[in-house]
């Protein structure tokens, strides 16, 4: 299928994350990776926290480097369509790391992670996994401040071959109606758009096409991005190396419905999977209203 294809000014990912959440390397590494892939500009987006903002930053500074970070975060959020609740996430980009919003929300779901943490330990150990080598496995991630997430167990379930990769491991034990299932009750999609404009930042709805339970009912994604746009999000991704040319026309034509930004990202989480390569084949379908136009962080993609 035939498409026209628009790419940014400068090559850039605006969607990435480093171990601070479920990435696998530090802000450094990160830095490094980046420029080696030749990014231009990129964007910070780890789960629930900011933490390697302030040492990115700094790297970059002292170093010199010609590496533009747009400081973000993708925040955990749910959407109820009727009686059933589905995690959404919404990436912020260009948040200020200070806001006292953000910085409340940051702690709120850092207790509800904690608590999941333990939940998920607690009901891996029934399954017969062995409570000293999980928590010395988890306590790795701790001391490095690393806010842990469901992949940091699938992780471990595949490394101890529990399971045979990742996507077992959310099928037999970690997703919806398994036994290490926690449900956690994230605040609304509603209420992470406020803080992230709070912040002075942009709220984008994180990859829509990826979500499978809405993707099964499409009448609830519709309505989903029918309820971001009317609660003021302003972008939505449309694109990712793994979207084929038809959802990323599908992506987009939801995004020009509704008069909103199209962004995109590779969803980058470490190197050994080319699939989602940091800044690969991120292109936007036309005719689209691009993010690098919005006026927030338009000056990101000056030359």
């Amino acid at each position: 299928m035939d498409t026209n294809q628009i790419y940014p000014p400068l090559k850039s990912d605006l969607h990435t994350h480093t171990l601070c959440s479920d990435g696998k390397l530090s802000p450094v590494e990160y830095v490094d990776y980046a420029l080696g892939r030749d990014i231009r500009v990129i964007a910070l987006t780890d789960h629930d926290n900011m933490n390697a903002w302030e040492p990115i930053r700094r790297y970059i500074r002292e170093k010199e480097l010609p590496l533009r970070v747009i400081p973000g975060i993708e925040i955990s959020s749910t959407w109820i369509e009727g009686s059933c609740p589905y995690q959404i996430h919404v990436v912020g980009l260009n948040c200020d790391p200070s806001n006292v919003r953000l910085q409340e929300t940051i702690r709120e779901n850092k207790e509800k992670r904690d608590f999941r943490v333990k939940d998920i330990s607690e009901k891996l150990v029934k399954c017969g996994v062995d409570a000293g080598d999980l928590a010395d496995y988890l306590q790795v991630f701790l001391d490095r401040s690393t806010f842990i997430t469901r992949k940091h167990f699938s992780d471990y379930l595949v490394k101890h071959h529990f399971v045979s990769d990742n996507a077992r491991a959310f099928e037999k034990y970690l997703g919806k109606g398994c036994p290490a299932y926690c449900k956690v009750q994230w605040n609304s999609v509603a209420n992470a758009v406020d803080v992230i404009r709070a912040a002075g930042g942009i709220p984008v709805l994180a990859h829509p096409m990826r979500y499978k339970e809405l993707n099964r009912k499409t009448k609830y994604r519709d309505r989903l991005i029918d309820h971001f746009a009317e609660i003021g999000g302003t972008s939505m991704e449309t694109a990712h190396p793994l979207m084929k040319i038809e959802e990323k026309l599908i992506a987009r034509d939801y995004a020009n419905g509704h008069n909103l930004y199209s962004s995109y990202g590779s969803d980058f989480h470490e190197k050994n999977v080319p699939d989602r390569a940091m800044g690969k084949d991120l292109w936007l379908a036309a005719p689209s209203k691009p993010i690098w136009e919005h006026e927030q962080i338009k000056e990101f993609f000056k030359s």
